[in-house]
């Protein structure tokens, strides 16, 4: 990651977005318990990964800033990339 680039992770219940019409694909990448940690997912609240480190590369591989987490137990430890 540049520095002048930064990665925000966003922790919510829920949608962390003051709106849920400001996330979007260009918005950053959606992560729930409930996802799947496949290549292309992500994009959406309805299409979302399940873990938090596979969220962070794919936000990294999309150019995208945020990364949004929903509300459950994520059992893995994350390292900054």
């Amino acid at each position: 990651m540049s520095a002048n680039r930064s990665l925000v992770l966003a922790l919510a219940a829920g949608l962390c977005c003051a709106s849920a019409a400001l996330a979007g694909p260009t918005c950053g990448i959606f992560v729930s318990p409930q996802g799947d940690d496949v290549i292309g997912a992500g994009l959406t609240t309805d299409d979302p990964v399940a873990t938090i480190g596979f969220a962070l590369t794919r936000a990294l591989d999309e150019g995208l800033d945020c990364v949004f987490v929903q509300r459950g137990v994520y059992a893995e430890i994350v390292k900054p990339i």
